[in-house]
C-alpha cells in the first residue's frame, strides 16, 4: 500500500471515529472516541497493545459482552489501520445490506471501512441492529466485569459492537452501542434505558349537576357511580422519547393488561385506539390488523391473570381507515379509552371497585424474537354507596305496609328518574344499594293502613376521594340539603361502609285542623263574608226606607 493510499485511508479512518456514533435503545455516550489521525510517515505496522476498556456507566447490574468486529493495527504518529473479524463478517455485510450501503461479500476491510464511514445516523442505526441480529450463535466476546457501579470491559484496541447480553428487568430495556477503542486508554458509554410510561384514568360524572368545565370531570385517579353506569376509563402509553433509543427497534410492540375487580364488567366493544388526536382502527380498510383485544366472555381471568389485554403489534405501522399510514414517532401516546359498567357485585364503601393496569413493551432493540418489558402496575377506583330507610310508627317501632320509591334528579334533562320502587309488604327497612353523588327524592308511595303519608324528602349525598394518587381512597361521605348549604342531621353516615341512613315516620289517625291551620283559615274567610253580606242587606234597607 502506498503512502497516498494511507493517508487516504487515515482520512476514512478518522471520519469514521470521528462521525460514526449511535446509540441503540437509548444509550448516550457512545460515540467513537479516538485521537485525531494525522497524514504521518509510514512506519512498521504492530498490533495495538491491549491497554484499552470500555466502561458501561451503571450497568454493574447487568452483563455487557463486547464484539471485536475490526481489531486495530498501531501505524505510529496516532494512525490505525482496521482488520475485519472474519468471524463477523456475514453479520457485518448482511448490516450493510439492510442500511443500503452494499459491498461484495468478498469485499476488503478498506472497502467495508468506507461503507460503514458514509452511513448517517438512521442507517448506523439499521447497520448496528442487523449486525447485533446476525452474529453467529457461537460468537464469542469479552464480558463485563462489575467495577462499583459500573460494567467494566478489558479489550485490545478496535473496533467493537458493545451488547448487553443479560435480560432487562421488567421496566428496563436492553442496549447496545458501537465503540472504537484505537488510541484510547478507554472508552466510556452511559446507556439510557429510555422505556414507556403507562397512566391508567377514570373519569366522573355526576348527573345531578350541570353540564360544563367542571361535570365531566377531566382524567383523575378516583370517581363514583350508580350501579348500572358504564365508567368511562382511559390508558395511556408514552413511548420512549429519546429518538435514538425508538429508531433502534425496527418494530415496536406494545399490550396494554387490564384487570378489573368482580364489581366492574369490562365492554369489549367500547374500545377505541387512538395516537395523537388520530383514531386507529381495529383493522383497516385494507385487512391491515393495527390491534387485537382479547377478554373471556364470561369475565374470567386470562392465562396471565388479567381481565382483557389489547395488543398492538408494532405500532411503527398503523394504518387510518383507509389504510394510509400514521406516522408514529418518539415520545407520542398511544391512548385506550374503553368503558366497563359498573354491576351489582360492585362493593359498597370505602374498599370500592379498583382497577389496575400495566404497560407490556418491547424492550431489546436487536432481537428478532421481540422480548419485552412490564412497566409498574397503576390504579384508580370507583366508589359507590347505599341508603338504607326505617320505618317506623310514632312510638318508634317498626312499622310494615309501606312501600317507597327513591328518583335522581337529572340535571341534564331537568327531571326525576326513578332509580328503584320497592313495594310494600313486611319489610320494615328499605335499602337502595349503588348510588353515587347526587340529587335524590324519596317517597313514600305507599302508607300503611290507618296511617299518615309522610312527606318526600330531598337530600343530596357528597362523596369526596382522591383524585390523583397511586392508591386512591375514600376521603368523606355527607348528606346534604338540596341547596348543599347544610347537612342533614336526620341521617346517619357511615363512611367506611358506605352507607347513609335515616328513619320515617308514620303517625296514626286523622290530623283535625288547629289554629293556624289552613282549616281555621276557610273558618275565618266565611265569617267574614257573611258580616259583609249582612252588612250590605242593612245598608240596602236603609236606603229603602229612606226613599220611601
Amino acid at each position: 500500500m502506498t503512502t497516498n493510499q494511507l493517508r487516504r485511508l487515515a482520512r476514512v479512518v478518522a471520519a469514521l471515529v470521528a462521525g460514526v456514533a449511535f446509540i441503540v435503545a437509548g444509550m448516550t455516550g457512545g460515540a467513537l472516541f479516538s485521537r485525531p489521525a494525522k497524514a504521518a510517515e509510514v512506519v512498521p505496522a504492530v498490533k495495538a497493545s491491549a491497554t484499552t476498556t470500555i466502561t458501561v456507566t451503571g450497568g454493574a447490574a447487568d452483563t455487557y459482552t463486547a464484539y471485536e468486529l475490526f481489531s486495530a493495527t498501531d501505524l505510529g504518529s496516532d494512525l490505525y489501520s482496521y482488520t475485519i473479524n472474519e468471524s463477523f463478517r456475514s453479520a457485518i455485510i448482511a448490516g450493510l445490506d439492510a442500511a443500503g450501503a452494499s459491498v461484495a461479500d468478498d469485499a476488503d476491510s478498506a472497502t467495508i471501512q468506507a461503507a460503514i464511514a458514509g452511513l448517517d445516523s438512521s442507517a448506523m442505526t439499521t447497520f448496528a441492529r442487523t449486525v447485533t441480529q446476525n452474529l453467529p450463535a457461537d460468537a464469542t466476546g469479552t464480558q463485563s466485569e462489575a467495577s462499583g457501579d459500573d460494567a467494566v470491559i478489558a479489550v485490545e484496541p478496535g473496533y467493537y459492537l458493545v451488547v448487553q447480553t443479560s435480560s432487562p428487568a421488567d421496566g428496563d430495556a436492553a442496549s447496545a452501542t458501537i465503540v472504537s477503542t484505537a488510541g484510547n486508554a478507554g472508552v466510556t458509554v452511559s446507556p439510557k434505558k429510555d422505556t414507556p410510561t403507562l397512566v391508567k384514568k377514570v373519569q366522573e360524572k355526576n348527573d345531578s349537576a350541570a353540564t360544563g368545565t367542571t361535570n365531566p370531570t377531566g382524567w383523575q385517579d378516583g370517581a363514583d357511580y350508580d350501579i348500572g353506569d358504564a365508567v368511562p376509563y382511559q390508558l395511556t402509553a408514552t413511548l420512549p422519547s429519546s429518538e435514538s433509543a425508538f429508531a433502534a427497534y425496527q418494530t415496536y410492540a406494545l399490550t396494554f393488561h387490564d384487570t378489573q375487580s368482580a364489581g366492574l364488567t369490562f365492554n369489549a366493544d367500547s374500545v377505541a385506539v387512538s395516537v395523537n388526536g388520530t383514531t386507529i382502527p381495529a383493522t383497516d380498510a385494507n385487512g391491515h390488523v393495527n390491534y387485537t383485544v382479547t377478554s373471556n366472555s364470561d369475565g374470567s381471568a386470562l392465562a396471565d391473570g388479567c381481565t382483557f389485554e389489547v395488543a398492538l403489534s408494532d405500532v411503527k405501522s398503523l394504518t387510518a381507515a383507509d389504510g394510509s399510514s400514521v406516522v408514529v414517532n418518539a415520545g407520542d401516546a398511544v391512548v385506550v379509552n374503553y368503558t366497563s359498567t359498573l354491576n351489582s357485585g360492585a362493593v359498597i364503601g370505602s374498599t370500592g371497585n379498583p382497577n389496575e393496569a400495566l404497560l407490556e413493551f418491547s424492550n431489546v432493540p436487536n432481537s428478532t424474537t421481540n422480548p419485552t418489558g412490564k412497566t409498574p402496575k397503576d390504579k384508580v377506583t370507583v366508589f359507590t354507596f347505599k341508603a338504607v330507610v326505617n320505618k317506623t310508627d310514632g312510638h318508634g317501632n317498626p312499622l310494615k305496609g309501606a312501600g317507597f320509591t327513591l328518583e335522581k334528579y337529572d340535571a341534564v334533562n331537568s327531571t326525576w328518574n326513578t332509580v328503584q320502587t320497592i313495594a310494600a309488604g313486611d319489610a320494615t327497612t328499605f335499602t337502595y344499594s349503588g348510588l353515587d353523588s347526587g340529587t335524590y327524592r324519596l317517597t313514600e308511595s305507599t302508607t300503611p293502613s290507618g296511617y299518615n303519608t309522610a312527606s318526600p324528602i330531598v337530600f343530596k349525598v357528597v362523596g369526596t376521594y382522591d383524585t390523583d394518587s397511586d392508591d386512591p381512597q375514600l376521603t368523606g361521605l355527607k348528606v346534604m340539603s338540596e341547596d348543599g348549604t347544610q347537612e342533614l342531621t336526620s341521617f346517619t353516615v357511615d363512611s367506611a361502609a358506605g352507607t347513609a341512613t335515616t328513619t320515617v315516620v308514620n303517625e296514626q289517625g286523622t290530623k283535625l285542623p288547629s289554629t293556624g291551620a289552613a282549616g281555621t283559615k276557610v273558618l275565618y274567610a266565611l265569617g267574614i263574608a257573611l258580616v259583609l253580606a249582612a252588612l250590605a242587606g242593612l245598608i240596602a234597607m236603609t236606603l229603602r226606607r229612606r226613599d220611601a
